[in-house]
This record gives C-alpha cells, structure tokens and sequence, in this order.
C-alpha cells in the first residue's frame, strides 16, 4: 500500500523485529521500525513537488507586486505545515519513544527562527527562501528516512 493511497496522515505499519517471530510493541526502540522505503520514496517526491509549487507561487507573487517578505511568508508556511503534517504519516516507534516534546519544541523553534530569518530577508535575497526550503526538506527527510520524523511532524496529526 502506498504513502499517497494510506493518506499523508495515516500511521505506519508496525513491522516484525528482526527475527521476524513477533510484532514491536514499542519496548525496544533500537529495534523499531523504519519507513517503509516505497513510502519514503513517494513522500519525497511528493514533498519535491510541493516545494516546486510553492516557489512557482512565490515567483508568481513577485512578479504581481506582492511584497517580498509578504510572498516569502505564505511560501514558507504554506510548506512547512505540509512538510509537518505529512511527515505525521511516517512517524514510527522509534521517534516516538526517543523524541520527547522539549526536543521537539526546541527543534521546530529553531527552525521557526531560521524560517523568520528568510522571510525577512526576501526583500534584498528573495533566493533565500529557495535555499531555505530546499535546507528544510533536506533536514525534514533526513528525521523520516532515519526514523525520528516525530521531531518535526506534527504531533496533532499522528
């Protein structure tokens, strides 16, 4: 079953541990699942595809006279709640168990920080928001390919 078919919210499978016998109920976090790697591969397709659009209509926004730092906060947020909500879809045991929500909420003001930054920026260097999001996808993907996408997704969603 595939990531889009599931739903970009849906949770993951659990799958066997190693020896294959028994199901993880969420004891042995070294031991806990990954993404299913079709899943993987299709949300980051999609998640491409997204920061295409994105930037398509920040384009789109400069060139009407919509203000920089106007453009670059819709872009910016209309991706980054995608990134967060569909990466609720892969978040597995291991994240959950070793992410606690002081981490997360470290996490997510950090790059709120670094987001603000390129928005503001966009007026002298609107290409920094390209860069930023093209950061934010590269960090987001790193947490769900390697099992802690909890880190960034958004909990409300799991």
């Amino acid at each position: 079953m595939s990531w889009q078919s599931k739903g970009a919210l849906a949770a993951p499978q659990v799958h066997a541990d190693l020896q294959g016998d028994h199901e993880l109920q969420g004891a042995h976090p070294a031991l806990s699942e990954l993404p299913d790697p079709q899943d993987l591969v299709l949300w980051h397709e999609a998640a491409k595809a997204r920061v295409e659009l994105v930037l398509s209509d920040f384009d789109a926004d400069l060139v009407s006279g919509v203000d920089p730092s106007l453009a670059a906060d819709r872009c910016v947020g209309r991706f980054m709640s995608w990134s967060r909500r569909s990466a609720a879809g892969l978040v597995t045991v291991r994240g959950t168990l070793l992410i606690d929500e002081g981490l997360r909420s470290k996490e997510r003001a950090h790059w709120n920080r670094l987001a603000r930054d390129s928005i503001c920026q966009a007026d002298g260097d609107p290409n920094g928001v390209e860069r930023f999001l093209r950061v934010w996808l590269s960090v987001v993907h790193e947490a769900v390919s390697t099992g802690y996408a909890s880190i960034h997704a958004d909990p409300t969603a799991w």
